[in-house]
């Protein structure tokens, strides 16, 4: 009898040091947000490209500007406000000079427009067809501003690390099965190789 006490004397024992060195599970570090300001002004730059770009399309057959990236943002650059091309919480991308010509360090925005058209069927896209979105290294708190063929402006949280994820994510319930999205995803990737990210491709 004297036995089986001390058995369970030890085993108690045990379950109040196990207990002690337990540790609550630590909460993952909420991920830091944009300031509103902030997201409003990024959100009024990409407004007035996207302005821009549906005026140069009605002008062009309904074509958006084939160059991918940023060399199709200098095919509007006539008609663009220069400071808009970069978004407040941008620290890394510079402004162009007069005399330069854009590259991808001098926005803080990816255009995905190339090859994509307005008026002629699905093939060339749909109104819910991503046309611009913000660099999403960019930003800490996984969420990006999304620029759509019919010029509506969303923000949401993909948590993309770059531009391929984030077009994949926007593929989504989105007719992910329509051939336009290959030209999304080539241009995606160009951009990204532009802008110097590495990656495993889905």
């Amino acid at each position: 009898m004297k036995y089986i006490i001390s058995i369970l004397a030890v085993l108690s024992l045990s379950v109040v040091l196990c207990g002690q060195d337990a540790k609550p599970e630590a909460k993952p570090e909420a991920k830091p947000e944009i300031p509103e300001a902030q997201q409003d002004e990024s959100i009024r730059n990409m407004r007035h490209i996207s302005d821009v770009l549906i005026v140069y399309a009605g002008t062009r057959d309904d074509q958006f500007p084939e160059p991918v990236g940023v060399a199709g943002l200098e095919k509007i650059r006539h008609g663009l406000q220069i400071a808009t091309l970069i978004a407040p919480f941008d620290k890394t991308s510079v402004p162009v000079k007069k005399d330069e010509v854009l590259t991808e360090k001098n926005t803080s925005y990816a255009y995905l427009g190339s090859g994509l058209s307005i008026g002629k069927g699905y093939d060339g896209g749909r109104i819910t067809t991503p046309i611009l979105i913000e660099k999403p290294w960019l930003r800490k708190d996984g969420k990006i501003a999304v620029v759509d063929m019919g010029g509506r402006i969303n923000v949401k949280k993909l948590e993309a690390a770059n531009c391929l994820e984030a077009v994949y994510k926007l593929r989504e319930n989105n007719y992910p099965n329509e051939p336009y999205w290959v030209k999304l995803i080539a241009s995606a990737k160009e951009i990204d190789k532009a802008n110097g990210i590495q990656y495993r491709e889905q």
